[in-house]
């Protein structure tokens, strides 16, 4: 798996295809130092959903990803929903126009939904300077299909620095 471009790591990852091999290692490269970690998220989620504002959550947490993927076409990036935001992985190429489509989206989520959506990015430099990995796999069950998956505690700890008070 040496020698993927840094721009097209993803779209140049080889995929798995059954699901004995998501926990396989081997199958699982490190994210290249020079990406970012792109965390969205409702901020207050567990309050709305609380009030009954399920579906919006849920529909800024698509929003997000609708935005960026659009803002990245046609490149292939790595990302998981997580119901009130994602998780995405980006070259540094796309960094303009992710952060363009985020500030839209997060305009729409206060102007439509009164809903804060907070955004941040973290680089990939400094997770792996904290001591932090993100190994990321393509679970590829057919070639209409590819799912990123992701092993290590970088992701974990980028969302914990978005969302700590000292982000604000």
């Amino acid at each position: 798996m040496m020698g993927l471009s840094s721009a097209t790591f993803y779209e140049q990852l080889p995929g798995f295809s059954t699901f004995q091999d998501f926990y396989r290692v081997k199958w699982y490269v490190p994210l290249p130092v020079d990406w970012f970690v792109v965390i969205t998220d409702v901020a207050g989620s567990t309050r709305a959903i609380q009030a009954g504002r399920y579906k919006d959550v849920n529909s800024l947490g698509v929003a997000s990803i609708v935005g960026l993927l659009n803002a990245v076409k046609p490149l292939q990036i790595p990302y998981v929903f997580g119901g009130d935001g994602a998780t995405f992985c980006i070259p540094p190429s796309c960094r303009p126009a992710v952060e363009a489509a985020l500030v839209g989206t997060r305009q729409m989520a206060k102007e439509s939904f009164d809903l804060e959506l907070r955004i941040g990015m973290v680089p990939m430099a400094r997770l792996q300077g904290d001591g932090y990995r993100v190994l990321v796999g393509k679970f590829q069950p057919s070639s209409q299909y590819h799912q990123a998956m992701f092993l290590g505690d970088g992701l974990g700890y980028a969302e914990e620095l978005i969302k700590s008070p000292a982000a604000d």
